[in-house]
Formats: structure tokens, C-alpha cells, sequence
């Protein structure tokens, strides 16, 4: 998590950290302390990593299976690839609706977070782009839908904020305590 700064790095702290940055070392001048208070040891390389077996679409149900399919067909892309992402649009439909329950003292939303890693021009965008066609419309139906209401509250906003600086002005002329005490209650009621 990166740290923020309450001023700006002076001159010296600044090159100092470039030099850390651009040091041989990746992790120069960037080891924090463990919570035991020790510094964190250097990441280690994964090293190799097997190669895995293609999703089998018999562990989707049918319908999700079908589309599934012949998305990655139609893409020539793997299966993975519009599994994993269906099964994480899917997630987000279900978010707020469905927890599971791990164990009787927690329990846990169904969201699913993927990762995709591909290498460029693997025709992965045009796969996003069909399986997240469904949340961009209910995205565009939601903002339609909320646009009247979006528009009268802003209207609404509007008119109070008038209406409070105008009594503001009212307070800031009026000498008697009595009255201010009166603009200042109406103030709090708006």
C-alpha cells in the first residue's frame, strides 16, 4: 500500500529515491518491517510453473456451458479465458444476494476476483467485451432509470443552497439576538 506524504519530497529525498528505484537491487530501499518489526526477507522466484490441463466444461452447468463454449470458439480463445470471466460477471450479479458460510462464525459474499494473464494480441478483449455486456447494460438501464430522480434532487440541492445562503445574509444583517437565534434554527431545519 503506498505510503502518502504530508509534504512534498525535498530535493535530496527525491533523487535518493529515484536512485533506490532504478538501484540493481529490486528491493533497495523498500524492505518495511514485518509486524514482527524484522525486515521482510527478499521475494523468491515461483520458479517453474506446470503447465495446466484446459477447464473441463462439464464443471459449468448447461447454460453457462453452452455460452461458455462457443464464445471460446467463436474467439479461438481457451475456455479458462470466458469461464473464469462468466463465472465473475455472474459473481457480481449475486454480490449482495448470496453469502456462503464457511464456518457458523463466518461467513462470505460469492465474489469472485480473477485475474486474466495473456500474452498481447491473445484475443482477450474482444471476450471481456461480450461478457460484460451484460453489467454495461444494466449499467445504462440503472442510469436511466435513476436519471429523473438524479436531476430532481440536484434541483432540490439546488434550492436549499440558495435558500441557506440566503439566510446566511439574513443572520450576518440581523443585530437582534433573538431573531439570529430564529435564522440560525432555520438554518439547521434545511
Amino acid at each position: 500500500m503506498p505510503v502518502l506524504r504530508s509534504k512534498p519530497l525535498d530535493g535530496d529525498e527525491n533523487e535518493q529515491r529515484k536512485k533506490d528505484l532504478l538501484s540493481s537491487d529490486p528491493t533497495a530501499g523498500t524492505a518495511p518491517a514485518s509486524p514482527s518489526g524484522k525486515a521482510w526477507r527478499p521475494p523468491q522466484p515461483i520458479g517453474d510453473v506446470p503447465e495446466l490441463d484446459e477447464m473441463d466444461p462439464r464443471m459449468l452447468p448447461a447454460g453457462p456451458r453452452r455460452f461458455v463454449t462457443a464464445l471460446s470458439e467463436a474467439t479461438q480463445t481457451p475456455l479458462d479465458l470466458a469461464a473464469l470471466l462468466t463465472l465473475s460477471v455472474a459473481s457480481v450479479a449475486l454480490l449482495k444476494k448470496v453469502r456462503v458460510q464457511v464456518r457458523t462464525d463466518w461467513k462470505e459474499h460469492v465474489g469472485i476476483y480473477a485475474m486474466v494473464a495473456m500474452p498481447p494480441s491473445s484475443t482477450k478483449s474482444p471476450v471481456f467485451r461480450r461478457i460484460l455486456e451484460p453489467i454495461r447494460d444494466w449499467e445504462a438501464a440503472e442510469q436511466a432509470r435513476l436519471a429523473p430522480m438524479i436531476k430532481a434532487n440536484a434541483a432540490k440541492r439546488e434550492r436549499l443552497e440558495r435558500n441557506i445562503k440566503h439566510q446566511e445574509r439574513k443572520l450576518f444583517n440581523e443585530a437582534d439576538a433573538g431573531k439570529r437565534l430564529e435564522i440560525t434554527k432555520d438554518i439547521e431545519r434545511l
